[in-house]
């Protein structure tokens, strides 16, 4: 490189950061411009099933929550529970909490479902 004058590339980023700062906003997206669908955020003070703070609360400890979570929903085509924990990584991790109820929900809705497959005719 040359000293004293701006590369091509140095030069790309000045204008864009300049018709960036001309538009009044930064040169980088905020995390909301970058989703092209409203999105309910995760927030790990509430209930991930029901979305509400009251009650008890419990985390998830075991390893394959997650999964068996995770499985459930898309087997069920939960797609709200889908889109609260679609992309934000291992639930665990993440502390996310439950009450009891929902998750026992959940799995009887699961459970109600598997055996609806399993008596329709021509399924065994």
């Amino acid at each position: 490189m040359h000293s004293g004058t701006k590369s091509c590339h140095d030069q790309f980023n000045t204008q864009k950061l300049a018709r960036a700062k001309k538009r009044g906003r930064d040169s980088t997206p905020a995390p909301e411009d970058r989703c092209r669908r409203p999105r309910k955020c995760f927030d790990k003070t509430s209930c991930i099933f029901c979305t509400k703070e009251d009650g008890l609360l419990h985390e998830f400890k075991t390893l394959g929550a997650d999964d068996n979570v995770r499985s459930m929903a898309r087997d069920l085509l939960d797609s709200d529970l889908l889109t609260r924990i679609e992309g934000v990584g291992d639930l665990i991790a993440l502390e996310a909490k439950y009450h009891l109820a929902c998750l026992v929900g959940l799995r009887n809705r699961h459970r109600s479902l598997i055996r609806n497959r399993e008596n329709l005719p021509g399924c065994q």
